[in-house]
């Protein structure tokens, strides 16, 4: 055979261009899970950034109108993980702005409230993680997706860190393969 009979033959050629692709296809498939283990143990506090009350007056209004909004966030938790986040933000500001109104006993129920639910947050978060980094090892990418995608929403607040960007790159190659393996 002829290097102009290989070339024209039509079976051939997909086989040569099938086996100098592989490589490239497999290192394509594998790059969701190269760097999860790094990524993954340096994930960012949820609740690091502290909330005060800005001064001025009304202060008491703005307490009420804060633990009013973090109920409803705190009621919304469960269908969306960034609501949650919310919520613990909306009762720490509630908790500042009552200590600054004098409401001793307000701000510590506001205080306690963001404690409760930032612990169970916080517990969500981490289970999520250990759930996305055991599904992405498995490479079971219907399962990871909407890990991927919880942790997304709890961690959207604290773009631009590297993590957050991690996520948001794992989210699109997951989907990817999803759609390739439906």
């Amino acid at each position: 055979m002829s290097i102009g009979d290989f070339i024209a033959n039509r079976s051939v050629r997909v086989a040569v261009l099938a086996a100098a692709l592989l490589p490239v296809g497999y290192a394509w498939a594998t790059r969701a899970t190269e760097d999860t283990t790094n990524v993954l143990h340096s994930h960012p506090e949820l609740f690091a950034r502290p909330s005060a009350c800005s001064a001025g007056s009304n202060v008491d209004v703005r307490a009420r109108r804060f633990e009013r909004y973090a109920r409803l966030y705190m009621e919304r938790y469960p269908y969306d993980p960034a609501d949650g986040v919310r919520a613990v933000a909306h009762f720490r500001k509630a908790a500042s702005c009552y200590a600054s109104a004098g409401q001793k006993s307000d701000a510590v129920r506001a205080t306690t409230r963001a404690r409760k639910l930032s612990s169970q947050i916080e517990t969500d978060y981490a289970s999520a993680r250990v759930a996305l980094q055991k599904t992405l090892a498995s490479r079971n990418w219907s399962s990871a997706l909407p890990e991927a995608h919880r942790l997304l929403r709890l961690t959207q607040h604290l773009r631009p860190d590297p993590y957050v960007t991690w996520l948001e790159k794992t989210v699109g190659k997951v989907a990817a393969r999803v759609d390739q393996n439906p």
